[in-house]
């Protein structure tokens, strides 16, 4: 073998393991609340338990996870808060989002989520919880669902050129079944439903219900989605109106903003 096919190889090798080592932080970052098993890892990965095992120790060491004793739990470690408070972003949608989303949390009374898009997945960067005592939780800051698999993602995904939403919904097709009731024919179901009333409605697990609806910037891109999630019998017809109204009010206010912001 060359030199050259060496460097070759080697770059596909190493390739992979930022994949694979990219892939790791961000199963952990989805469960970073309750911390995620060595189980939990190697089965989300499809990775062999020593693979994964060996990539943890090497992250635990450089400071980007951590694993608690006691439990035996990883959890993401004070690296990577380091580097985000090295991220200076052009648009800080979650600070700019906060006032709206107490506004619906304290209308609704329910859970109130703010998720932005990462390349095939929408990822969870704010929650507020309402005042009403059963809350649904369904997923934390930092949680991650591929594109589709949610209220918020549908509308990301539904917002996008149809030649991209394709692509994202060939890609995730596999994945979706590990979340509830999704497939590619539901999620292109519930597509058709956003494209005809701007929102979506899905249920997320049984006996709940999820609206949402895009953050737009000025060209039409999503930017986020905010979406609202209550016990199904919180959830009739006539209430998701109104709270569907409530919160494109509220995104119509924060799209202005955006667009002098540009």
């Amino acid at each position: 073998m060359t030199n050259h096919q060496d460097e070759a190889m080697d770059e596909i090798a190493g390739a992979q393991v930022v994949k694979r080592i990219s892939a790791l932080l961000k199963a952990i970052a989805s469960r970073n609340a309750q911390g995620s098993r060595l189980v939990d890892l190697y089965r989300a990965l499809n990775l062999g338990q020593s693979t994964v095992h060996r990539l943890l120790k090497a992250l635990v060491v450089e400071g980007l996870v951590q694993q608690n004793i006691d439990s035996k739990r990883y959890f993401l470690g004070p690296s990577i808060f380091e580097f985000s408070l090295a991220v200076k972003p052009t648009l800080d949608i979650r600070a700019l989002a906060h006032e709206a989303m107490e506004r619906i949390a304290t209308f609704s009374e329910d859970t109130v989520y703010l998720l932005i898009r990462s390349r095939y997945e929408s990822v969870c960067i704010e929650r507020m919880e309402g005042s009403y005592p059963v809350k649904v939780l369904s997923l934390d800051i930092g949680g991650r669902r591929p594109l589709g698999a949610n209220a918020s993602g549908l509308t990301i995904l539904g917002s996008l050129a149809q030649d991209e939403i394709d692509r994202i919904i060939e890609h995730n097709k596999d994945i979706y079944p590990r979340y509830g009731m999704f497939t590619v024919e539901r999620v292109r179901q519930k597509l058709a439903e956003f494209k005809e009333q701007g929102y979506v409605c899905t249920q997320l697990a049984p006996g709940t219900l999820t609206v949402g609806l895009p953050i737009l910037s000025s060209d039409g891109t999503p930017v986020a989605a905010i979406s609202v999630a209550a016990i199904e019998g919180r959830m009739q017809e006539s209430r998701q109106e109104e709270i569907v109204d409530f919160v494109r009010n509220e995104i119509a206010k924060l799209q202005r903003i955006l667009a002098k912001a540009n």
